[in-house]
């Protein structure tokens, strides 16, 4: 072996190797600092000490140079040190006890909580653990470069010695039963037994509770007398709760005074929990809800208010009437807390229901009548809740009024529940869809909404904030989400184009409650002034081989003011535009004849006027025409509009017309002849 350490050196030393790694091989090892005693039924802390060491592998044989030296202290590291315990009659709470990295030659202090199980045998035990660590190799190539690599999922195990003893004077709880009841006096009732090694002497047991509970002096202690070692006794101690606790456990010791068998005096105690039921009042479980939070607005508008049913919103009306509205108002929602009360006591007669807060923003305004209620049945209350309240949980409590057997009226204790105010309204405006909505035009507005809750009998009502902003038919119903709601609003001449919020009331029924109110809000986009056009009247004189007059009534139906107005009419044949060329004609292109009106207004009409001829072989009727206006906007730029389609009538030629070119002719005849035969006499 010396040899090849030598060898291994030699080269080394030389530079003229291949790589060569180095790694080391751990041994762990533990033990309990101070005493190792434990005793059943303990649960307490102890300090482990962990240590490691190396015990070999190619680490032996690593050159100690400028080159090594310094992953010395690397190589002998257990990193990442991770500890499992092992179950046994002492059990550790930690499931993995995180190490770290452990140094070889170092002892590391651990606290680590053990429980020791109460029926545990005396005698040694060994408090085991895995041990899992990674460990560093070293790679040193021929050139004398070192090279560090983890070798992970390193595997050990460590055990360290305890010792269980029973003390000389404990006890143990073996049982703890109650009948307690808020509200009422009751009795809890405790079996112990002597654990410890040597007789108990003169033991007394006294109960010491914690407020709200009460004990009954008179009935707080109880004398057990001596108890051998394995010996059980029972107590039992009267404790008053008082009305409109909360049904839940209530921390309370158990206190014994003895004396040891020297005779000296002594005392131990135990904890307890002692649990608080509802039995002979009522048992509450929320079933369904829904309350949305309420909307701030300022509304300065002339607004028609729909008979919705929306709790007192400053200066608005639930009658259908018109009213000028300037204020900042706060718009209610109006929801409803189904909840199932049991009664859990004895029976109960004409009884009824209220929900309080305490919070002046939420009003419940409903009191349910239960009426009677044997021992164990239940019945689903319905709460209206009024909301001025933002987002989030609230409290409340149910209380219930009944009359006993004596015809008293009894109030029970408070019921505590919570109601959840959502952000979101009942039903969400997911898409919207608008028509001429535009400043200075009325347009409509259509709304498709969505939402969770299973509704019906759905009343909208549709509100502006913005005075330019009016609802013209502000009102809709629908019967299920799965419809689309319609509403007309009219966009003054002084509203800015861009967005703008409206809110929506919504007014609907569910399966639990009816006439439910909620508040959502929307964006619509309104559209900048804009010019559009609308035929109004065509007037037309055309007949066959002639040529005819065409006469068209424009009107400016946008919101905008034009300038430049030129108005196009676009015919094909067998018409065309008088005054054009009869060549476009044949290759099929159309001549469009221009007249000019000027300036239009929002709403102003404008006849154009134009020439038309019609081919002699054109038939009666209607013949297909095009309308386009070209104008100028108030900044200068030329626009044309889109074409629109109408329709000019070719009469068929009058009679009296036939008649009168006959005429025609039949003079012209004469008038040839009579020249014809002047002439004839002047030859002669």
């Amino acid at each position: 072996m010396r040899l090849s350490l030598l060898l291994i050196v030699l080269v080394l030393l030389a530079a003229r190797v291949s790589a060569v790694s180095f790694e080391s091989n751990f041994d762990f090892h533990a033990s309990i600092a101070g005493t190792n005693v434990l005793h059943p039924g303990d649960k307490t802390s102890v300090t482990l000490l962990l240590s490691c060491e190396v015990t070999g592998g190619s680490i032996e044989y690593l050159p100690v140079n400028e080159n090594t030296s310094e992953i010395l202290p690397m190589l002998t590291t257990a990193k990442d040190v991770r500890l499992e315990p092992y179950a046994s009659v002492v059990e550790v709470e930690s499931e993995e006890i995180l190490v770290g990295d452990l140094p070889c030659g170092r002892t590391i202090p651990i606290t680590i909580v053990v429980d020791v199980d109460e029926d545990a045998m005396e005698g040694s035990h060994n408090l085991r653990f895995d041990v899992e660590y990674t460990k560093m190799r070293a790679e040193i190539d021929a050139g004398g470069n070192v090279t560090l690599k983890y070798v992970t999922n390193q595997k050990d195990s460590i055990s360290a010695e305890i010792k269980i003893e029973k003390k000389d004077y404990d006890f143990s709880v073996q049982s703890v039963t109650s009948d307690l009841v808020a509200g009422r006096e009751g009795v809890v009732t405790v079996k112990i037994k002597n654990t410890g090694q040597k007789t108990i002497y003169n033991a007394v047991l006294i109960l010491n509770t914690t407020p709200p509970l009460k004990p009954n002096p008179k009935a707080m202690s109880v004398y057990v007398g001596d108890m051998e070692s394995g010996d059980t006794a029972t107590a039992s101690f009267k404790v008053f709760v008082p009305g409109g606790v909360f049904l839940q456990s209530y921390p309370a010791e158990l206190v014994m005074i003895f004396r040891t068998s020297s005779g000296m005096p002594a005392k131990n105690s135990k904890p307890l929990g002692l649990k608080i039921s509802g039995k002979g009042y009522f048992e509450v479980e929320k079933v369904s809800e829904f309350l949305s939070s309420a909307k701030t607005v300022r509304v300065e508008q002339k607004v028609q208010m729909p008979s919705l049913s929306i709790p007192a919103i400053p200066q608005m009306q639930q009658e259908s009437k018109t009213q000028q509205v300037s204020n900042i108002v706060s718009i209610p929602s109006r929801g409803y807390l189904t909840i199932r009360i049991t009664n859990t006591g004895d029976p109960i007669k004409d009884a009824y229901a209220s929900l309080i807060f305490d919070n002046p923003l939420l009003v419940s305004t409903s009191t349910p009548y239960i009426g009677d209620m044997e021992s164990g049945e239940s019945s689903n209350l319905t709460f209206y809740i009024t909301s001025n309240a933002p987002a989030g949980s609230y409290l409340g409590y149910v209380i219930i009024k009944y009359k006993d057997d004596y015809g008293d009226e009894v109030v029970s204790p408070k019921i505590y529940v919570n109601v959840d105010v959502s952000a979101n309204p009942a039903l969400s405006v997911n898409a919207v869809e608008t028509s001429n909505v535009g400043v200075g035009l009325v347009g409509d507005v259509e709304l498709s909404l969505s939402g969770e809750m299973d509704v019906s009998n759905v009343k909208l009502y549709l509100l502006s904030p913005d005075s330019t902003i009016t609802p013209v038919s502000s009102t809709a119903y629908i019967d299920s989400i799965n419809e689309k709601a319609r509403f007309r609003i009219s966009v003054s001449d002084d509203s800015l184009a861009g967005k703008h919020l409206l809110y929506l009331i919504e007014s609907f029924d569910t399966p639990y409650a009816k006439d439910l109110v909620s508040v959502a809000e929307f964006p619509i986009y309104i559209t900048p002034k804009l010019a559009a056009f609308q035929v109004v009247s065509i007037k037309s004189d055309l007949y066959p081989d002639s040529t005819g007059e065409v006469v068209l009534e424009i009107k400016n139906s946008g919101n905008a003011e034009i300038y430049n107005t030129v108005v196009m009419l676009e015919v094909s044949p067998p018409l065309s535009i008088a005054g054009t060329s009869s060549i476009s004609s044949f290759i099929g292109q159309s001549q469009p004849g221009e007249y000019f009106i000027g300036t239009m207004k929002p709403g102003d009409v404008a006849k154009a006027k134009f020439r038309v001829e019609v081919d002699k072989d054109a038939g009666e009727g209607s013949y297909p025409a095009s309308v386009k206006v070209k104008y100028h906007d108030e900044n200068g730029y030329s626009h044309t509009s889109n074409s629109i389609v109408v329709s000019l009538e070719v009469k068929q030629s009058q009679p009296y017309l036939i008649y009168i070119a006959l005429f025609l002719a039949l003079i012209a005849l004469i008038a040839a002849g009579g020249f014809v035969r002047k002439r004839m006499k002047e030859k002669r």
